[in-house]
């Protein structure tokens, strides 16, 4: 795993608060949800913080720690909440004294992500080798030259059953389920948010585009709206250039990144 732009932080770090970030983030947690047995482990041959609340399970990497700046507040006073954000799909908790707490979904085994990913028959067996890991993201490497996976991984475990692998759903999202019966969302994201988000804008008559927590992206121009989502496959493309939205050799619609790489993507009903 290599991660780029993140920082994935031991939750047992103290605070000025005087607990750990583990212990604010579940206080808040308890708080939002009226609970008191909320529970926050660590493992730290993989990285990954799970978080127990009631009957629901996280995997998570906590990427960012932060004082929120409280105008006019002392510490004490903020309104615990969790919010998320679609671009990079992260979570954030802020507890009562005001700390920001940013998480994004981990596979809780990603040896085993890797490997069931790779293996897939619904994403041609592409061999999945590698992960590169930014804020909401996970950019694999295969071992079919030129191939990579552009992934988000949901927050939440849930335990479902079945055998081993990774199927696709009927709304096009995917999902995981490991040995242990644990189930977990896949989501294809655009290799490029930002970029895709900055090409779509500058199209004449789009007045509006967005990102979405599944990966999609949606459009408006005038009175129509679209929605969108990628490909989880990022192929050779044009061998340099700008950034641009085209149609392909088969006529299909895709993102060329200007980097020698493209996505296909579908506009979805």
């Amino acid at each position: 795993m290599t991660p780029r732009d993140i920082t994935i932080i031991d939750p047992r770090t103290p605070l000025p608060t005087g607990r750990s970030v583990a212990a604010e983030a579940a206080q808040a947690v308890n708080a939002i949800t009226g609970r008191t047995d909320t529970t926050v482990e660590f493992n730290v041959g993989t990285g990954v913080t799970s978080f127990a609340v009631a009957n629901q399970r996280f995997s998570t990497f906590v990427i960012g720690v932060a004082q929120a700046v409280q105008s006019g507040l002392s510490r004490e006073q903020t309104a615990p909440a969790v919010t998320l954000d679609p671009l990079t799909g992260t979570a954030t908790i802020t507890s009562a004294a005001g700390i920001q707490v940013t998480v994004m979904g981990a596979p809780p085994d990603l040896p085993a992500f890797l490997q069931l990913l790779g293996a897939a028959p619904a994403l041609g067996t592409p061999g999945a080798t590698a992960a590169q890991v930014s804020p909401g993201q996970f950019l694999l490497n295969t071992s079919s030259p030129g191939l990579q996976l552009s992934t988000r991984v949901g927050l939440e475990l849930v335990r479902g059953g079945g055998p081993p692998g990774f199927s696709f759903e009927a709304d096009g999202t995917g999902t995981i389920t490991y040995a242990t019966g644990n189930r977990q969302q896949v989501f294809a994201l655009f290799a490029d948010v930002a970029g895709l988000l900055a090409t779509a804008r500058a199209f004449p008559g789009v007045t509006q585009v967005t990102a979405n927590l599944d990966g999609s992206v949606t459009a408006t121009a005038g009175a129509q709206t679209v929605r969108v989502r990628p490909n989880f496959s990022v192929v050779g493309g044009s061998p340099g250039g700008s950034k641009r939205l085209l149609l392909d050799e088969s006529g299909r619609p895709a993102f060329d990144l200007g980097d020698g790489r493209r996505q296909r993507f579908t506009i979805l009903p």
